[in-house]
């Protein structure tokens, strides 16, 4: 019987050929599948991203609406508040109009918030999803001047509240007529318009700040989402 030697130096020499090969479709196997999940990952994140940046978005809209209306409001009782202030020494101007201006100027359109995503954002600790950090800053920037604008609402309040409590002597606001034309001769007359004009003055510039961080950060997140 004729004995088969094998050659040992050639059967280790091709066995670690084989296992090496196996090692390398096992790394890259696992390289790829990594890659692939980091993609799935990256991906994830910038539709999570997107996600939220139209949110803030469509809220942005919605503040903006409602920004530019209250605007128009406040500047329309700025002007109804001027031309009362010119015209106080007009006995007929307070006889036939002064009525009808400060029932105006009572009325206060007050702002009501968009800021469901963001909310969402802050409690969800959602803010780090935002990659880009000039957008994080202006969507700060301008839930952050929120405030300036409640403070301006909570004090022009107390503002018509001490005028209605002052002119309901000489005006009756139901018909909108002046029923004490003394009112016009008075000075706390002139001093309480004075005020109502300069807090109106403080309303349309908060306004008119936020309407235009409202328009920075929109302009700022279409581009961005254009990339």
């Amino acid at each position: 019987m004729k004995r088969i030697r094998f050659k040992k130096k050639g059967w280790t020499k091709s066995f670690y050929i084989n296992k090496l090969i196996d090692l390398m479709i096992v790394v890259v196997g696992v390289t790829v599948a990594f890659q692939l999940n980091n993609l799935k990952e990256r991906s994830d994140q910038r539709n999570l991203e997107r996600f939220y940046l139209e949110g803030i978005l469509a809220d942005l809209g919605k503040d903006m609406d409602a920004y530019n209306n209250i605007l128009k409001s406040l500047e329309s009782d700025q002007r109804m508040a001027t031309g009362a202030l010119d015209r106080l020494a007009d006995a007929q101007y307070v006889n036939d109009s002064l009525g009808s201006a400060l029932v105006s100027i009572m009325s206060l359109n007050t702002f009501r918030s968009n800021s469901s995503t963001y909310t969402t954002l802050l409690n969800g600790n959602g803010m780090s999803a935002i990659r880009n950090t000039e957008i994080r800053n202006l969507i700060s920037d301008h839930y952050d001047q929120y405030r300036p604008i409640y403070r301006f609402e909570s004090v022009y309040t107390e503002v018509l509240l001490k005028l209605f409590d002052y002119a309901s002597a000489y005006c009756d606001f139901t018909t909108a007529k002046i029923v004490d034309s003394t009112i016009g001769d008075r000075v706390q007359t002139k001093n309480m318009l004075l005020v109502v004009r300069a807090q109106l003055d403080d309303g349309i510039g908060q306004y008119n700040r936020s309407l235009e961080k409202a328009n920075d950060l929109t302009s700022s997140i279409r581009a961005y989402l254009r990339e």
